[in-house]
């Protein structure tokens, strides 16, 4: 009996190699959305990410269920993936939660904080007034992320950094609606709560960085509130 002819194998990547690329896509795709080159509501094409990155698709979809669950995109049954929209009240609801992280973190902080940490943010703080200066609102909002982002770290929490990164990116996507807001009115109110922040932290004074931390909390989420129904 004549044997039949044997099929060539496909090699098949290691899953460790897979999850790698995973992550790398996951990395990129998480960052092209938060750097609005994806807009909120966009649809997603799969195949076409995959030939993008050079990749199979089997990277591209785990990567898009960790979005999915970090809630950044959406998977629609019989329809597709996109890109997340927020409403009101989802992102009231997210400022809310990122206050009281913030408050948390000011407990450690005030403990941790050292000078050279002290340095550091008054550069940022100068850079955004740089930025201001220049009407550069996209350095603008990178800066502001890196302040609170510091502020987060010093807390020498990585639970803590880890959710709130994931929540911050939220707020991000959020904006992502508002390319076209008027932000620069505003710049003198948020250096006065940056600067009182950044006081509090000299003083090593828990209560009083919460206090400055709720303050600028709260009157930017009513600002992006009120921004998010004007252009609704």
């Amino acid at each position: 009996m004549t044997p039949s002819p044997q099929r060539p194998v496909r090699a098949r990547r290691p899953a460790s190699a897979v999850r790698k690329l995973a992550d790398q896509v996951h990395q990129r795709l998480r960052a092209d959305i938060l750097a609005r080159t994806y807009k909120p509501g966009e649809r997603l094409d799969i195949p076409a990410l995959a030939e993008s990155f050079g990749v199979s698709q089997m990277p591209v979809r785990q990567a898009v269920g960790r979005l999915a669950d970090a809630g950044l995109v959406e998977v629609k049954p019989r329809s597709g993936t996109y890109v997340a929209t927020l409403d009101a009240k989802e992102i009231s609801d997210t400022f809310d939660v990122r206050c009281a992280l913030e408050r948390l973190a000011a407990e450690s902080a005030v403990r941790n904080v050292t000078d050279k940490d002290l340095a550091l943010l008054e550069g940022i703080l100068s850079g955004l007034a740089q930025a201001v200066a220049a009407n550069d609102a996209e350095r603008h909002d990178e800066l502001n992320s890196e302040l609170h982002d510091r502020l987060i770290k010093l807390s020498g929490n990585p639970k803590l950094v880890q959710v709130y990164e994931e929540l911050n990116a939220h707020i991000k996507i959020a904006r992502i609606h508002l390319e076209n807001r008027d932000w620069s009115y505003r710049t003198d109110l948020e250096s006065a709560e940056h600067r009182a922040i950044l006081t509090a932290l000299r003083h090593r004074s828990a209560p009083e960085l919460a206090a400055a931390l709720t303050t600028h909390i709260e009157r930017s989420k009513d600002v992006l509130l009120a921004d998010i129904r004007k252009s609704s």
